[in-house]
């Protein structure tokens, strides 16, 4: 086993860091499932790619499709002996080969039906997030870094994306994901649980509760509604609070 593992993790303005990543909530949710000791180094969107670097990390291949991918980004995991693993899946894979028991049980085809189904939901709701994560959640000093990828991507300031498809529009807009999501929660059931699979835990349930902890860290607002949405939301995440516990 792998003692001494450091997680890197984006930090966020105020006295105490809390995790409010959603990416970065995958891994937290994986070590805190298999009982993984583990300390936590803050970078934040300006230190980052520097911290990265000097970890001798490859950089994300640039993207194929959809929106740009960032040379370096978080969760990153450095082992006792120096190797540093990049991206969330690596991740899991690296953890459930260091420590398989726990089990994570994972399975790709069902975590690449989650991610798509989660992304889908995140998408419109990008018009409330984004703007609150720059006005309320990371460093100041850090905020026009933040905002160029998403400013670049949706052609608007963040400002007038929040003006013309936040709110309301953007609630009504995700309703669709949002049903998607229950179906598949219904989908791959084996039994009464509450998990993907019924009653057995996997690493694709935790790409779910890792979206509704991440809005929770972004804005507790936001995460309220989105649970409600269906009591499917709230016996997942209630299912997986014990997970939660160690944000920092």
């Amino acid at each position: 086993m792998a003692d001494n593992l450091t997680l890197y993790d984006l930090g966020r303005r105020g006295p105490e860091n809390t995790c409010w990543s959603y990416n970065v909530w995958k891994t937290r949710i994986a070590l805190n499932y298999k009982d993984i000791p583990y300390t936590t180094h803050w970078v934040n969107h300006l230190t980052l790619g520097p911290t990265v670097k000097a970890l001798g990390v490859k950089e994300n291949p640039p993207a194929s499709a959809g929106p740009p991918v960032s040379p370096y980004t978080v969760p990153i995991i450095e082992l006792s002996d120096g190797t540093a693993v990049m991206d969330s899946a690596a991740i899991a894979s690296k953890l459930e080969e260091l420590h398989p028991t726990p089990s994570l049980h994972l399975d790709a085809q069902l975590e690449a039906e989650v991610d798509s189904v989660v992304r889908a939901a995140a998408l419109p709701l990008v018009p409330v997030y984004m703007p609150c994560i720059a006005k309320h959640v990371i460093d100041p000093s850090t905020v026009s870094k933040f905002k160029a990828g998403p400013e670049k991507r949706f052609g608007v300031s963040l400002d007038e994306l929040e003006r013309t498809k936040g709110g309301e529009v953007a609630w009504e807009a995700v309703k669709p994901a949002a049903s998607n999501l229950v179906e598949l929660l219904k989908r791959h059931k084996k039994d009464d649980g509450p998990f993907l699979r019924g009653s057995q835990v996997s690493y694709a349930d935790f790409l779910i509760v890792a979206f509704f902890e991440a809005a929770r860290g972004i804005d507790p607002a936001i995460f309220e509604r989105l649970v409600k949405m269906n009591p499917a939301f709230e016996e997942l995440y209630a299912a997986s609070e014990k997970w939660l516990q160690k944000n920092t």
